[in-house]
């Protein structure tokens, strides 16, 4: 059964009148009533009364004009959901991120993207910068969000953040209340860092800030996640260099400090796969543009 007999039935009867149809169809009465006819015989019964002053619905013609309509209407929801798709309006979006940008960076985006876009459901998973390349690469998330990684085989990246380093550091420090330090004067403390293994590129930042400054790394503790991080640092068991947006959390006995050195940097980016981006990550992608450099 052709659609568009479906489409041309409907019209004559909503309008009960093979003129008003046709004109309605943009097309000519006599080409209306041979597709009506062809319908017709199609389904092997009439659908019309016809008279020639008026057209009426068979009991079988009211019911398929029923069924006719309910298509019509779900023919244009797909078309506009096909449509939503597209532009970016509609859809699924799988987003990798850094555990650090899960404290304010990913938030800021997140917030206004999904009020801006109610229809679009967020799948967000936390992972190395590594490991969302990987993903990106192979198709498993759509976008990523990655710290201190300028390049890397078979994707795009997009810098969207320089974010200051900040150390953190136990209240009873001695210069916990200078509120700015030089990493210099932190030499012979002890440091908590992350791994090289899950965090590569931000460790090479901080050791590279750190041999700058005079301090050996060699005894520094390995800790696996910034909240534990920062809990051993509130305790007093040593200082670590973080990001600044790690400041949204706040523990008894913590302090951030703001480092004098002004390459004391890191930089967030947005990992993409390489020359296919779509209209829903292009529109994630503005979107954390416009709150991140705004």
């Amino acid at each position: 059964m052709e659609t568009r007999r479906l489409q041309y039935f409907l019209a004559v009867a909503e309008e009960l009148h093979f003129g008003r149809a046709a004109e309605r169809l943009h097309v000519s009465q006599p080409a209306l009533s041979q597709q009506i006819n062809l319908l017709e015989r199609e389904i092997g019964a009439r659908l019309l009364h016809r008279t020639t002053r008026e057209v009426g619905l068979t009991r079988l013609g009211a019911a398929v004009a029923r069924q006719a309509k309910a298509f019509a209407e779900s023919e244009v929801q797909v078309k506009a959901r096909i449509a939503d798709l597209i532009s970016g309006r509609a859809g699924h979006l799988r987003i990798g991120f850094v555990p650090s940008a899960a404290y304010d960076l990913l938030p800021r985006i997140v917030a206004p993207f999904s009020h801006e876009h109610p229809d679009v459901s967020l799948s967000l998973q936390e992972m190395p910068s590594q490991q969302q390349i990987d993903m990106v690469v192979n198709g498993q998330l759509d976008l990523g969000l990655v710290r201190d990684v300028s390049h890397a085989r078979g994707v795009s990246m997009v810098p969207l953040a320089l974010e200051k380093l900040v150390l953190a550091c136990p209240d009873r420090h001695l210069m916990a209340t200078t509120g700015r330090v030089e990493l210099r004067s932190m030499q012979g403390e002890r440091f908590i860092v992350l791994p090289k293994h899950v965090a590569p590129a931000m460790s090479r930042t901080i050791s590279t800030l750190c041999d700058q400054a005079g301090i050996d790394l060699s005894d520094a503790m390995e800790v696996l996640a910034f909240p534990t991080t920062l809990g051993l640092v509130a305790s007093g068991m040593g200082v670590a260099i973080v990001p600044a947006s790690v400041r949204a959390t706040v523990l008894p006995g913590l302090v951030y400090l703001d480092l004098a050195e002004d390459h004391a940097t890191s930089q967030l980016s947005a990992v993409l796969p390489e020359g296919r981006v779509d209209g829903l990550t292009q529109q994630f992608l503005d979107t954390a543009n416009r709150v991140l450099t705004g």
